[in-house]
């Protein structure tokens, strides 16, 4: 976020993912043709930058309707009060100047991404949302269900915490050569969920790809970048991980 701050500030139609259209172009039309809606946060420091981008791209692949939501929100840097704002311990030693405030952003939950995809967006570009709320919203949005269903958006926040970080789950981060060996790990394959209307869901990967999806590096990448496993905040709800019934399904050759 804080370099895309600096792109925006050298250049205010900037500040947006730098490979966005690299990684748009190839997919956009067939994703608009069959109704596949994208969701991101590649907006970063300047979503409605980044949605000028893809309506410029979509024109150029001869896209005549398409809708582009744009959720904005996560960006306090004017407005925070970074001298009486509480400072974290690992932090005390920073010295805190407003004028060298380079970016302050919150994380944003799901339903502004469910609202948008209920509304007919085929494009979500987002800044600052929390990791799992790119899985929450729409899988909300496809079974509409409550927001204070609490235990299935809990277990679909679970479902986006296992997939926010690509093949981390289907290997890398499990991964210890020699120690924990994953086989075909230059050919990982990025996972995917299966993800049922009563929300359970099955974490697999696409046949043929290297990696593995094992109750082991489903665990490891549940801890990951969780401060405490009986109370994961996010945006849409604290999830007590220490809950979660994990079963394995198989065997399964890839």
């Amino acid at each position: 976020m804080a370099l895309g701050q600096v792109r925006k500030q050298t250049n205010p139609d900037l500040g947006y993912e730098p490979l966005l259209a690299e990684l748009i172009t190839p997919v956009l039309s067939d994703c608009v043709q069959y109704k596949i809606p994208i969701i991101g946060n590649f907006g970063a420091a300047n979503p409605p930058a980044a949605a000028k981008l893809i309506k410029n791209i979509a024109r150029q692949l001869g896209l005549r309707q398409i809708k582009i939501a744009v959720i904005e929100g996560d960006d306090i840097t004017p407005s925070l009060d970074i001298e009486n704002t509480p400072i974290w311990e690992g932090d005390s030693s920073i010295d805190i100047d407003k004028q060298k405030l380079i970016s302050a952003n919150v994380y944003l939950g799901a339903r502004s991404i469910a609202d948008a995809l209920l509304a007919g967006a085929d494009v979500v570009v987002a800044g600052r949302v929390a990791d799992p709320a790119l899985v929450l919203g729409p899988v909300m949005a496809h079974y509409q269900w409550a927001w204070d269903d609490w235990d299935i958006i809990a277990q679909l926040t679970l479902a986006g915490h296992l997939l926010e970080c690509g093949a981390q789950v289907t290997g890398g981060y499990f991964s210890d050569p020699g120690v924990k060996d994953v086989p075909n790990l230059a050919r990982v394959g990025f996972p995917f969920a299966e993800i049922n209307d009563d929300g359970s869901f099955v974490i697999t990967k696409p046949i043929g790809t290297g990696g593995t999806v094992s109750a082991q590096t489903i665990k490891e990448q549940m801890l990951y970048e969780v401060h405490d496993p009986e109370s994961y905040i996010t945006p849409d709800v604290i999830l007590d991980i220490s809950q979660v019934e994990l079963s394995v399904v198989g065997p399964i050759v890839f």
